[in-house]
């Protein structure tokens, strides 16, 4: 969008509403729109004598959305691995690059049983003679099935690792918004402060100058960048990079000549994603003026005298054993001090045990366990109760945890009363002065909906 190109973006499932996964422009559809789409697309389909399945009415209303929007390019979020992935019906000459960001072990009973079959479900995003950005991989068998089936294929690939290093600062910049805006909620923002750097060979070649921070061509220095990231968290500079990677892809490859380090650069910086480490609410609890919960706004419910404890919920739509790694290090990373309490809401499916020995090694001081409705049905959801078995398991497991931890646990029927739950016991806690408490709501994007809504 910084270049001047009328984009838009499809990405599943939505947080706050169906309109998220719409967007043109950086502006979410309406809902009279989505009605309207998504009716017309499912009336079609039927009448041709088809029996589509959700997921695929909502993404053939996405292709008929932006060609309605007449977007230049379209970004497209496969939701089930790729290969067989609703989203990949586009053949080679109407895709100009498929990318994969990191593999983890996740919808193991659809796409195979071990990182390799992962990984290849994945690869179906490289088409035939086309261009194809592999991000950092955790693993390095994942990585070899990825450069392998894109060689296959005679894909040009870029790999991320090669092509864009960064450095992320340690600790939070947490600011505050005035008021809320519509559905976009709470505007409390955390930021991490992130430093891209590209090799002066690809940058050169990209850009036409050789160089960049001085502009001497002759130079040959790299191209570094420094940028406040409100995707926060090391995997999420490392999500980041791979976009850098990507932009640079499509200019030097695919005729997207509009394509500067300038319009990078302010990206970057304008960057979101709903339910990524993304704060909801920002209130004070307790004080010597109420005693109640405000909302920051003013309304006299809560009070900010020197007993208020302030408390940030923060929505993460970590699902899988790396997802909760990558959250409990960033809680950690930007909130070193404070007192933490974690929801936790997940599917069936996944790996309970695995997800909550991410968790612990946050050293949460309280987790409240409950359930959710995944794609709006119950038969995927996990029971609380298996998921507090799963945390039980886990600690007796965890060798990465200190054994004088002490965290409660705690049981609600729904997302909104755990939410409730913790506030409650976190007002319960000895705040520290300088750093806010922090409620986490965490094991599926389904969750951060719950909570969002």
């Amino acid at each position: 969008m910084e270049s001047g190109y009328r984009v838009g973006a499809y990405t599943s499932p939505s947080v706050r509403s169906l309109g998220e996964m719409f967007r043109v422009g950086g502006q979410e559809a309406t809902e009279a729109e989505v009605e309207g789409v998504l009716a017309a697309v499912k009336a079609g389909m039927e009448a041709g004598g088809l029996r589509p399945s959700y997921f695929e009415v909502v993404t053939a209303g996405a292709f008929k959305f932006f060609r309605d929007a007449g977007v230049d390019v379209a970004i497209l979020e496969a939701g089930l691995g790729a290969a067989r992935d609703a989203t990949n019906v586009l053949d080679a000459g109407a895709l100009d690059l498929g990318v994969v960001t990191g593999v983890g072990m996740e919808h193991v009973g659809a796409l195979g049983g071990s990182i390799e079959e992962i990984a290849r479900a994945k690869s179906g995003v490289f088409k035939e003679g086309k261009v194809g950005v592999v991000g950092r991989q955790g693993v390095a068998a994942a990585e070899a099935v990825l450069l392998l089936e894109a060689s296959e294929k005679r894909v040009k690939t870029y790999r991320v690792e090669a092509v864009v290093d960064f450095h992320v600062e340690e600790g939070a910049v947490v600011s505050v918004g005035e008021g809320r805006e519509g559905n976009e909620g709470c505007q409390t923002r955390v930021q991490n402060g992130v430093t891209f750097r590209v090799p002066a060979e690809l940058a050169g070649a990209t850009f036409g100058d050789g160089a960049t921070g001085n502009g001497d061509p002759e130079a040959g220095e790299p191209w570094e960048f420094d940028v406040q990231l409100s995707l926060v968290g090391k995997h999420q500079a490392s999500n980041a990079a791979t976009a850098i990677a990507s932009a640079m892809a499509l200019k030097n490859d695919s005729g997207y000549d509009r394509i500067s380090k300038a319009s990078i650069v302010a990206g970057m910086g304008r960057a979101t994603l709903p339910g990524r480490f993304q704060v909801i609410d920002d209130v004070r609890l307790g004080g010597s003026e109420g005693g109640g919960e405000g909302d920051g706004e003013g309304d006299g419910e809560g009070g900010d005298g020197p007993e208020s404890k302030r408390v940030l919920t923060v929505v993460d739509g970590a699902h899988t054993r790396d997802s909760a790694r990558c959250a409990a290090e960033t809680v950690r990373q930007l909130f070193p001090d404070s007192k933490l309490a974690v929801v936790i809401a997940m599917a069936s499916d996944k790996d309970h045990e695995g997800f909550c020995s991410e968790i612990q090694k946050a050293r949460p001081n309280v987790v409240v366990f409950t359930e959710t409705p995944i794609a709006g049905g119950r038969s995927r959801t996990a029971g609380p109760g298996a998921l507090v078995g799963a945390w039980q398991v886990a600690k007796m497991k965890n060798r990465d945890i200190d054994r004088t931890w002490r965290c409660r646990e705690l049981i609600q029927a729904n997302v909104q009363s755990a939410l409730a739950k913790a506030r409650h016991e976190l007002s319960g806690e000895a705040a520290s002065e300088a750093a806010p408490s922090v409620i986490l709501v965490t094991g599926s994007l389904h969750a951060c909906e719950a909570a969002s809504t």
